[in-house]
């Protein structure tokens, strides 16, 4: 496996825009949404795909962010179908500044790629307003992006069964999967099917 299908794989914006599985309502806390949103978003940012599971504080390194911008959309503040989830560093440089799309509808894949060297490479002028908000091409970022491809580069390439082990880890998901079937959200759930599909459910 070279490096570009390394990059691909771990860091893989996807192509296809997010179906909602879940349909939680009635929050007046939009954190509270956050318990669907990890399952939702695969324990991932939206925004740079940085893993809950790369994070010794897990779940509190990431937030729930608005998509469409409290002052520009406010009557869709707290609606969970306008909500998404992000890692914290992410999250401090978008803050309440309007993305140039809606990265669910328009998935991420469409409009940025990944460079072997860790990069992300604009693919349309929205995907060039995106990594410039988000400072997605930011120093550390992608150093870090540059570790990873090339940690699980090394491992892939292994026969040893501890290599086979940390590269389990280093893609599986939190300890602390949310059992989102105890959780009574205050204006129902429009789509309570989909915890059926959430992955607690499935690993359980």
């Amino acid at each position: 496996m070279d490096k570009q299908e390394v990059a691909e794989w771990i860091f893989d914006y996807s192509i296809e825009p997010l179906i909602r599985k879940h349909g939680p309502k009635g929050y007046s806390d939009p954190a509270s949404y956050k318990p669907w949103l990890r399952d939702e978003f695969t324990f991932r940012c939206i925004y740079c795909l940085i893993r809950e599971v790369w994070r010794s504080d897990g779940q509190d390194s990431f937030s729930v962010v608005h998509l469409k911008s409290r002052d520009g959309s406010p009557e869709l503040t707290g609606v969970y179908q306008n909500l998404g989830y992000a890692c914290l560093a992410c999250y401090s440089r978008k803050q309440n500044l309007p993305l140039p799309f809606d990265p669910c509808a328009e998935p991420l894949g469409r409009h940025i790629t990944m460079k072997p060297n860790g990069e992300l490479e604009a693919a349309t002028e929205n995907g060039k307003r995106l990594i410039e908000l988000c400072r997605l091409n930011r120093k550390r970022l992608v150093e870090f992006r540059q570790r990873m491809i090339s940690l699980v580069q090394v491992l892939e390439m292994s026969d040893d069964v501890k290599a086979a082990e940390s590269l389990r880890t280093l893609t599986d998901l939190p300890s602390d999967l949310p059992n989102l079937s105890v959780l009574r959200p205050p204006g129902g759930n429009d789509n309570s099917d989909g915890i059926k599909q959430s992955y607690f459910a499935k690993k359980d």
